[in-house]
């Protein structure tokens, strides 16, 4: 039998209202941002870094757009090994997927 991706289930789900027009931006930490399944209604989506090197996602709907929308992210986050000694300070990692719910209004 053949193994068959399936969509994984989001480990944080967000709602979150948002003006047509307006920029939303997320903002997850230190390591990356992936999308994993784009949104439908958009004119900016997309993943990216802030000054300080955070991952961020932006978004903004198409013009006129009001309704709801959803972006699917995959989170890449990166924190610095604890003191063990085989850690040898190597950075650690791990992956959760985010999904952003957007009511988008007028």
């Amino acid at each position: 039998m053949a193994n068959i991706p399936t969509a994984a289930k989001p480990a944080q789900l967000i709602n979150v209202s948002v003006a047509s027009g307006q920029t939303y931006v997320f903002t997850a930490g230190a390591g990356t941002l992936d999308v994993s399944h784009q949104a439908d209604h958009y004119q900016i989506s997309q993943t990216g870094s802030d000054d300080n090197g955070s991952a961020i996602y932006e978004y903004n709907s198409s013009p006129g757009y009001v309704g709801s929308d959803e972006v699917t992210l995959i989170y890449n986050s990166k924190s610095e090994a604890g003191g063990c000694p085989q850690s040898q300070n190597k950075p650690n990692s791990s992956s959760s997927v985010i999904a952003l719910r957007f009511s988008v209004t007028k």
